[in-house]
């Protein structure tokens, strides 16, 4: 387990709370509900296939003139969706060590943690968006990486 890049435990969350990102969650008791760790999970999912869909890696919008798009761009929207979910869930956010990273881990990660938030089971819901945190991560440096 590694921790997050600055160290502080929950920055991710807090600065999405402050955005308002988290005011209409449906939490029982402070826990998410499953039916919250689903909607998490489809937002995260969704970065995923934004990277696929795009062309480049790096660009800027010409319909919001100074953001930034892309893959990459998907990917860490990914990757910080992911640390801010595991936020949300009261845990410290962490990513997984990645040891064979393939499209096939990812989907395994995503389905295992679709399950797990089916179920309700919190800390296996987190312990699965470490592994597709580490998947982003992965992504980001293979494809910033000098050849």
């Amino acid at each position: 387990m590694k921790p997050t890049p600055n160290g502080d435990l929950n920055s991710f969350h807090e600065l999405a709370k402050a955005k308002q990102f988290h005011d209409d969650d449906e939490l029982i008791n402070g826990e998410p509900t499953p039916r919250q760790m689903l909607a998490w999970l489809a937002l995260i999912t969704s970065e995923w296939d934004e990277a696929g869909l795009e062309t480049e890696l790096y660009y800027y919008s010409n319909e919001k003139p100074g953001k930034p798009e892309g893959g990459l761009v998907e990917c860490v929207d990914g990757y910080i969706r992911c640390l801010d979910a595991q936020g949300a869930c009261k845990c410290v956010p962490y990513v997984a060590e990645l040891h064979n990273p393939s499209e096939y881990e990812f989907a395994r990660a995503r389905l295992a943690a679709c399950e797990a938030a089916r179920d309700g089971h919190v800390a296996e819901f987190v312990a699965h968006l470490s592994e597709m945190a580490a998947w982003f991560e992965w992504c980001v440096v293979e494809q910033t990486s000098p050849e």
